[in-house]
């Protein structure tokens, strides 16, 4: 039974591989010089579908399958997701820089449970990775981040 949901996988990813593939040489190219158009990121995509749904189709499969994800696994998962979610929507109201850190050292956390990980390694790393990101999206790309509403 796992077998053929392995087979059927494979063939979908191929399939819609060579869909995107397709579609992807319709596109219309600029005749610039040094240009790679926009078909280079989608063909990169539809031959690693291509591929995986290959890998996927020709693999010898186990014989015993257990889940990859367990209970707590899925749960966390579920936390994440609404985490990302209430940051997208608090990003307007509080901006990057109380929002982004809070989120961060809130991950953190979340994946440093049952591992032996120091709260101050916790806030060195959260505060490193919200001045890079700020850093480079203000002073290097020039990109404004949100500011915020409320202050």
């Amino acid at each position: 039974m796992i077998r053929n949901k392995e087979k059927v996988c494979g063939l979908l990813l191929f399939a819609i591989g060579v869909i995107f593939t397709v579609m992807t040489a319709r596109f219309k190219v600029t005749a610039s010089f040094g240009d790679p158009g926009p078909q280079v990121l989608p063909y990169i995509g539809s031959i690693t579908l291509i591929v995986c749904g290959c890998g996927i189709f020709f693999r010898k499969s186990e014989s015993k399958w257990e889940p990859y994800l367990t209970w707590n696994g899925w749960k966390k998962i579920g936390m994440m997701f609404s985490l990302f979610i209430v940051y997208v929507f608090a990003m307007k109201y509080i901006g990057y820089i109380i929002c982004t850190p809070i989120v961060l050292f809130t991950i953190t956390t979340m994946f440093a449970k049952g591992k032996n990980v120091s709260v101050v390694k916790r806030l060195i790393f959260t505060i490193i990775v919200s001045v890079s990101v700020y850093y480079l999206f203000v002073h290097v790309l020039h990109v404004m981040l949100p500011s915020g509403s409320l202050f």
